[in-house]
């Protein structure tokens, strides 16, 4: 019994070195990412893009991680975690100089799909492996150290770009996520093991389709509340710099600064309401982050002061702060219980995700110019009211066929 304990101590120190690493990693990649993200709309008009090719420069990215997570998910179950995470890094490296090539607003744009497909291999599929690793009742604990990690490390990006540019000039934004992404790969390939006795516990999984799991209600219920979470908050990223900028007139550092502080915040909150959904109802957590949520964003689009610009992206953090953790830990816990293959549940997952990022900015884009700026806060938020009262109602009712198809 003590040597089991032994063994058992050391697995559990060596899958949060594993954790940290890999936090680490994904840190790294997307703080490459966010140090180009904002200066994309400048540098497709320096090309000659219009307000069309804007969006489609910008959908390009989310269309294509769409179509590709699914697959690369259900791949990942088969073939390993490492080889699609490592590629995904590595892909980043070439992307990045493939932005500095392009030429036109189509080049841009197939620059952006190519950068979308490396997303799908990155993102889900290291989510998957920290769930593959992730005792029993410590799925909050260990995805909110995930995410904090890539909260904060996205929300640096726009602070270390605005220097890299101002300085170097565009191009070396390009460079930055390049050099960086290659950083992340490196630590991928030395230093996170493959998965050896996954390929044990997958005998043991039921081979389920994306079909056959979108039939659980608790599937169901996560994927629409995690597509309006990323509906309102696609909104909230879009559309902010435009009310911060046309009615309040800040100042783009503000813009800025106000902007990094609300997704540094949030992912700061990941880990400890992270471990505080190991031991509350996830559930009542997702429903009070979600309505925070609700509020802070309509009311953002009534605020005319910076005071309340940053009490309410104070709100919006502590909201996704609440809510994200639980409901990622919600579906680890079902997966598992399931015996569902994590790469394909997480590909689901994000494709929630990308859906609400692709289809947030489009249609309040229409809004925004049929009816105004305010109604485009009002819209993400009634998203997020009705995909909340959905995700209620579904996880209410028994989920039969959760525990009846065998």
């Amino acid at each position: 019994m003590t040597n089991l304990n032994k063994t058992g101590k050391k697995s559990l120190v060596k899958n949060r070195l594993t954790l940290v690493i890999l936090s680490i990693a994904i840190a790294t990649s997307v703080l490459g990412a966010g140090i180009i993200v904002p200066f994309l709309p400048m540098y497709a008009e320096s090309m000659g893009a219009n307000g069309l090719w804007l969006g489609i420069v910008f959908s390009s990215f989310s269309v294509s991680r769409a179509c590709f997570m699914p697959v690369i998910g259900t791949l990942s179950d088969k073939k390993g975690r490492k080889i699609f995470i490592s590629s995904g890094l590595l892909i980043y490296s070439l992307v990045s100089l493939a932005y500095v090539a392009a030429d036109s607003p189509l080049a841009l744009t197939l620059v952006r799909f190519g950068h979308g497909f490396a997303s799908a291999m990155v993102l889900p599929i290291a989510t998957a492996y920290v769930a593959d690793i992730t005792p029993k009742n410590q799925e909050g604990a260990y995805i909110g150290w995930f995410q904090a990690a890539f909260f904060c490390g996205f929300g640096l990006g726009p602070l270390m770009g605005g220097l890299v540019k101002d300085f170097f000039g565009i191009n070396a934004n390009f460079y930055a996520m390049g050099i960086l992404s290659f950083l992340a790969f490196i630590l991928i390939i030395l230093r996170i093991p493959e998965l050896n006795q996954s390929v044990l516990e997958r005998k043991e999984e039921k081979k389920t389709t994306c079909q056959m799991m979108l039939k659980s209600k608790t599937i169901q219920a996560v994927f629409v509340i995690r597509f309006a979470t990323a509906f309102c908050r696609g909104t909230v990223l879009v559309f902010f710099p435009v009310l911060a900028h046309n009615v309040l007139h800040l100042s783009s550092s503000t813009i800025g600064m106000v902007m990094s502080a609300y997704i540094l915040l949030t992912g700061i909150l990941q880990r400890p309401f992270g471990k505080l959904a190991d031991r509350f109802n996830r559930v009542a957590m997702v429903v009070c982050g979600s309505f925070i949520t609700i509020v802070a964003i309509c009311m953002l689009g009534l605020t005319d002061n910076l005071s309340q610009v940053i009490a309410l992206s104070l709100c919006l953090a502590i909201g996704g702060g609440i809510s994200i953790p639980a409901m990622t830990a919600i579906t680890i816990e079902h997966g598992k219980a399931m015996k569902y293959g994590m790469g394909m549940l997480m590909g689901i997952f994000y494709l929630a995700v990308a859906l609400g990022l692709a289809t947030g900015p489009v249609l309040n884009g229409l809004i925004f110019d049929r009816i105004g700026l305010e109604a485009s806060f009002f819209c993400g938020g009634a998203i997020l009211f009705v995909g909340t009262a959905i995700f209620c109602f579904l996880v209410i009712i028994p989920a039969i066929p959760d525990v009846r198809h065998s």
